[in-house]
């Protein structure tokens, strides 16, 4: 008996310090949290008043690795507090990301100066080739960038696409910085590693009069071609470029002004029969579908005002107002990131479009993250969460749940409308084994609904040039299962490289499915009976 109530006094006694680690290690992640949320808000009193009382904590890591020093606000005396307390300023996230490519792509220029100050690495390289001055050219933060150039950094570092400061800038369409950078001495003649481009292809291509200019004075060639053969005047012409065609060639750029694909899209006025449709990559995980009697636009990347082109047009991938004036639009927008909705532009959309109409599967609200948006009042919208049904002016709606591409849920749209069922899937992407279950559900209910798609439209790939290999087994279950008339596929602006293996994935296929991946922001796709 003695023996059982040992062994039983011993259970409990085990069970209560179990249960006490337990409640240690919660009680030590919320802790953590809190820390972690002081240092987000620049809260130096909170966090100096927390490290006292848990000095070990000054290096400790959350999720993806990133330390109170990788994510403090820039607040001069919470930064330099870490630092003189022994935060670690090398340390590394699981991205390989420093402190100082963190704040950098913040825009936090006293942090980067203090980092810098204490012996920061100013060429440290993350997992994806990208120097700190690399992370400081987003969210036009000019002045960390002209701050790491003049403490030396190199102006010409090249990311794992072989991508240099120069070349994004023209991607990004940021003529303050390209001319930063040509004023630093920047190579105008290195190429990326997939398409051979230089800068000045790239402007081309994006519209980018302004850099295009900026470049041909420093003496860029305007007749060098890519791996394709083709000149920025060949994109200028291609994607509707008329004003850079024309800088072009009276720089000296051999070749002819073609005039076909200049001004507004002619396919908006031809005549279409039910179950027809003009399709128009827009860039990301967007696309502008024409059919009969309407306009559909989907998740539509606009980018920041300083990277439009100089004439946004449907041939190159842009929404100009006057060109869909006359069109029934409805705007789709299945995710609250800024890449899909713009509150203040579509607010502006709204009050000049005589016949346009919102529809979102998330409540917008004011409160936005305001590194993304002013925080106004958006246009008025129809609210359609997941899994519901509703007729929008003679087209029939239904948000399908998805997975988004970072794994988190996101929502697509099955569009029934003039003679076409339409699947947007949005950013519907398999990333993991884990998540195939989660990927094949939409698609498997789809098809036990008895439900024939006309047009899938799935990603290819992420984003930056990176493919998630199962991916394109989804991509190849997508197609198969549901056996549409066209697959179309989404992917990262100026990165559509990486579609040539969903491609070739699907090409058994190809005898009775049209598949279609563009290679640039305003490629366009027609179905025809």
């Amino acid at each position: 008996m003695k023996k059982i109530i040992l062994i039983v006094c011993l259970m409990v006694v085990a069970a209560i310090s179990i249960k006490a680690q337990e409640e240690g290690v919660q009680d030590r992640q919320k802790t953590k949290n809190e820390l972690f949320a002081a240092a987000r808000k620049g809260d130096f009193t909170t966090v100096k008043y927390m490290l006292e009382k848990y000095p070990d904590m000054k290096n400790a890591k959350e999720t993806g690795g990133w330390t109170l020093l990788h994510v403090a606000y820039n607040n001069r005396e919470l930064v330099e507090y870490l630092i003189q307390n022994g935060a670690d300023i090398k340390a590394r996230s699981d991205g390989q990301w420093t402190p100082l490519h963190s704040q950098a792509y913040k825009g936090n220029l006293e942090a980067v100066e203090l980092l810098l100050e204490h012996g920061a690495d100013i060429e440290a390289i993350t997992s994806f080739g990208h120097t700190p001055l690399l992370s400081s050219i987003r969210w036009d933060r000019i002045e960390v960038t002209k701050f790491l150039i003049d403490k030396g950094a190199n102006v010409n570092p090249t990311t794992e696409l072989g991508r240099t400061p120069l070349i994004i800038s023209a991607i990004e369409g940021n003529p303050q910085l390209a001319r930063l950078f040509l004023d630093s001495d920047a190579d105008i003649s290195l190429k990326d590693n997939n398409y051979k481009r230089t800068a000045l292809h790239f402007a081309a291509l994006y519209g980018q009069l302004d850099i295009i200019d900026a470049l041909v004075k420093k003496g860029a060639n305007v007749n060098e071609r890519d791996a394709a053969g083709k000149t920025a005047l060949d994109y200028a012409n291609q994607y509707g470029h008329e004003k850079v065609a024309k800088l072009l060639k009276s720089s000296g750029a051999q070749g002819d002004i073609d005039p076909k694909h200049f001004g507004f899209s002619p396919y908006l006025k031809k005549a279409l029969k039910e179950g027809e449709a003009y399709a128009w990559y827009m860039g990301h995980a967007g696309y502008a579908v024409k059919i009969k009697n309407h306009f559909l636009l989907f998740n539509y990347s606009h980018g920041s005002g300083a990277g439009l082109p100089e004439e946004p047009r449907l041939a190159n991938g842009r929404i100009h107002l006057d060109e869909i004036a006359d069109c029934r639009t409805i705007v789709f927008a299945g995710s609250p990131h800024h890449s899909h909705h713009h509150p203040e532009i579509f607010n502006k959309w709204q009050k000049i479009h005589k016949n346009i109409t919102f529809v979102y599967s998330f409540e917008d609200k004011l409160g936005r993250n305001p590194r993304y948006f002013k925080d106004v009042e958006g246009p008025k919208y129809i609210y359609l969460p997941d899994r519901e049904k509703k007729n929008i002016e003679g087209v029939k709606v239904e948000t399908i749940p998805v997975v988004s591409a970072h794994g988190n849920k996101g929502s697509g749209f099955l569009v029934e409308v003039d003679g076409l069922m339409i699947f947007y899937g949005g950013k519907h992407l398999l990333r993991s084994e884990s998540q195939k279950e989660a990927f094949r559900k939409p698609i498997d209910t789809l098809k036990e609904r008895g439900i024939e798609i006309d047009l899938l439209i799935l990603p290819g790939n992420f984003a930056l040039g990176r493919i998630f290999p199962i991916n394109l087994e989804g991509v190849d279950y997508a197609v198969k299962t549901l056996k549409p008339k066209a697959f179309l596929a989404s992917g990262g602006d100026s990165t559509e490289f990486v579609l040539l293996e969903v491609a070739a994935t699907l090409e058994k296929y190809k005898d009775h499915i049209k598949i279609f991946c563009p290679e640039h922001r305003g490629d366009m796709f027609i179905l025809k009976n």
